[in-house]
């Protein structure tokens, strides 16, 4: 096709060319593609039908200014955008539910991003690193958010949305600025790592805020393995220089219901794991 992707994209399609809309779209561009991709004036379009392919644009990360996916994909693979130092802004369709494994880790440039309300998970490492991100609305259909997911990003304040069940380790450790995270109603676990001695968020030295919201309470189940499920104090979950140097604030804290941990690993008893990815929607 001679044209550009937003000309096909404007291209009515007559019931007649039912297998057309499918078809994989060559165009006429000056910049490197593939089958399902294209890098054009800085803008890499990503063009996909249910799971993403891994990313094919590793010579050119330090290109990617912009990108664009396509309605039809669903997911964010893991590692897409791993790497892209200059990538400043994404266009991510409402097809998409789940945010692969360090899919825009190290993307420095990325102030802002939207994240549709179809989105459910957030996986590991996701945006660690992306030290310019200094907002992010949480969709409420997210349930999920993985290990370290925003660690060493630039956030300042954390709001999760309601409908959120779980938070794994280091979520939001190492971020400078972070200054207030408020928790939602629905959040059930907080998982924890041996040796760490604050699983959601560790070297957050502005964070001065712990926003609770009234009723809160965590889910106790009645048979819990000792070795795997403890129930903590909001001031055991999350560090930093301010709380660590507050006494009203650890207070304050600990007025709060205790919030429950689950560590669940290769040796967790089956019931655990059962109850704990049942109970988080898995």
């Amino acid at each position: 096709y001679g044209g550009s992707g937003a000309q096909w994209n404007a291209v009515v399609v007559g019931s007649y060319n039912d297998a057309l809309p499918s078809a994989t779209i060559h165009y006429n561009s000056s910049g490197p593609s593939g089958d399902w991709w294209r890098l054009e004036n800085g803008t890499l379009y990503i063009y996909c039908e249910g799971d993403m392919p891994p990313s094919e644009w590793y010579d050119y990360t330090e290109d990617i200014l912009s990108s664009v996916i396509s309605d039809g994909a669903t997911d964010i693979a893991d590692y897409t955008f791993a790497a892209c130092r200059n990538l400043a802004s994404v266009t991510i369709p409402d097809s998409v539910t789940s945010i692969g494994y360090g899919a825009f880790l190290g993307c420095s440039s990325l102030e802002s991003i939207t994240i549709p309300d179809s989105v459910t998970s957030i996986g590991d490492s996701a945006f660690y690193h992306c030290t310019s991100l200094e907002s992010i609305d949480f969709p409420s259909s997210l349930k999920r958010i993985y290990k370290s997911a925003f660690d060493s990003t630039g956030l300042k304040e954390a709001r999760l949305n309601e409908g959120l069940l779980y938070v794994s380790a280091r979520v939001f450790s190492s971020c400078p600025n972070l200054t207030t995270i408020y928790l939602p109603k629905s959040l059930r676990w907080i998982s924890w790592h041996h040796g760490d001695n604050a699983p959601a968020a560790s070297n957050c030295d502005a964070l001065e805020k712990i926003g609770v919201p009234e009723g809160f309470q965590s889910k106790i189940p009645k048979e819990a393995e000792e070795s795997y499920i403890k129930e903590r104090k909001l001031s055991s979950l999350f560090s930093g220089k301010k709380i660590s140097e507050s006494v009203a604030l650890q207070k304050e804290l600990d007025a709060y219901p205790t919030l429950q941990c689950i560590w669940v690993g290769q040796f967790a008893p089956a019931k655990v794991q059962r109850e704990f990815y049942s109970d988080i929607g898995f």
